[in-house]
């Protein structure tokens, strides 16, 4: 199966009830309506990459997938915990993805640096987005933070 990534999206009140109780964040992850989830599947760390040009790291809002504010200690939810971001975070995200094209993003990459990089997962071959996996889960992640902005929601993000 590997290591994937989903964005949910959550009115402030939701967070603030899961914040207050993190063990009721299993139960809302199984009853999130489909179209509150965004699945960009193991793209995440490409994609992450070629925003930051960081593995694992870089600085908010342009690292949001390794970022946001956890929700309890994490313990549990596969590779580290579920994360929040407040409507105004979701704002400045929205603002740096909407920056940058899938065409433009897709053009920063290199299989060798992100083969060095060991981004997942690997190996990476030119040309990176053949068949457009990447430029596809980009412009979806895209929407879908732009969607949540629109209706002044808040996100909440997990890699399992």
């Amino acid at each position: 199966m590997g290591m994937i990534f989903a964005i949910y999206s959550a009115d402030q009140q939701t967070v603030e009830r899961l914040v207050a109780n993190p063990d009721s964040a299993e139960k809302f992850l199984e009853d999130v309506p489909d179209e509150d989830i965004c699945d960009i599947d193991k793209s995440w760390n490409a994609l992450h990459f070629l925003l930051t040009g960081d593995s694992w790291g870089g600085p908010f809002p342009g690292g949001f997938i390794m970022a946001g504010n956890p929700i309890g200690d994490g313990t549990g939810w596969g590779y580290g915990p579920l994360r929040y971001f407040s409507a105004a975070q979701v704002a400045e995200v929205d603002d740096v993805l909407r920056q940058t094209t899938a065409t433009d993003l897709i053009a920063r990459s290199n299989a060798t640096a992100m083969n060095e990089a060991e981004i997942y997962p690997e190996p990476w071959n030119d040309p990176i987005d053949e068949g457009g996996y990447l430029s596809t889960n980009y412009q979806k992640m895209q929407r879908f933070v732009a969607k949540a902005r629109s209706g002044g929601r808040c996100l909440l993000v997990l890699l399992s």
